[in-house]
């Protein structure tokens, strides 16, 4: 195909998508890894186990109560 990559594992995950190994049952969406399928499906069952301390807001993912925080 005329790309390089490091690892022959990287250039298949672009060219035929085979690092998209976990894929969500209700949307069909599809991840390469299962901690993004786990933090996908909190979008669908509502679960927001990540609290903020100073207002009680909630989040799905970690990294989205870090980004709240620094509006405090």
């Amino acid at each position: 195909c005329g790309k390089s990559f490091r690892k022959i594992h990287n250039h298949l995950c672009v060219e035929i998508r085979i690092c998209d190994s976990y894929k969500c049952w209700t949307c069909e969406k599809s991840f390469n890894q299962r901690s993004h399928l786990i933090v996908h499906m909190r979008i669908h069952s509502g679960q927001q186990p990540y609290s903020c301390e100073d207002c009680g807001m909630s989040f799905s993912d970690h990294s989205n109560l870090n980004h709240h925080r620094r509006t405090h």
